[in-house]
């Protein structure tokens, strides 16, 4: 059977990884049902729209983590995936640092739940995305819907990523 990887380079693979998942957060954010299903509210879209993309990147940074690759290559690959998610997001070159920032602190406290929790630790992130997300506690349905976006997401990189063959 022929198997043909597609040539890219790293910079264009974060880039298309950076379009993937804004135009994810931006396909959710226009369906009013799927929020409302999520217990969020359209109205607040400005509030959670930066941390819809920080869920996913976090998601994105998680099955990297789970790929074999080098971690060299895996660093380069998410700098520059960062990077680019960080520059469609900003208006202007001055809040690439504070967003950077932000998307730090969120990592260090997604990460932190991880470790503090292994057992369940799909559960206590998806009622701090939540929180994070909406200032509320969640149901357990909308816990499970936000774990489901973060588990999907994982299962999209882990399919594509070896259908190219990057070039670092």
């Amino acid at each position: 059977m022929f198997n043909k990887k597609t040539k890219i380079t790293v910079k264009e693979f974060a880039e298309v990884l950076s379009f993937f998942i804004l135009r994810e957060v931006r396909d959710l954010i226009k369906d009013e049902q799927k929020l409302e299903s999520m217990g969020l509210n359209k109205n607040e879209v400005s509030k959670f729209f930066i941390d819809l993309i920080i869920i996913h990147t976090y998601s994105t940074c998680e099955a990297f983590n789970s790929i074999k690759i080098q971690s060299r290559n895996r660093n380069m690959l998410l700098d520059l995936f960062h990077k680019d998610v960080i520059s469609r997001c900003i208006e202007k070159d001055d809040e690439f640092d504070e967003l950077h920032g932000f998307l730090v602190k969120r990592y260090e406290q997604y990460h932190s739940i991880k470790t503090a929790n292994e057992a369940n630790y799909l559960t206590m992130l998806g009622g701090a995305f939540f929180r994070n997300l909406s200032g509320k506690d969640a149901d357990a349905i909308s816990v499970f819907k936000l774990n489901r976006m973060h588990i999907n997401m994982i299962g999209i990189i882990q399919d594509a990523y070896p259908k190219y063959k990057i070039y670092y």
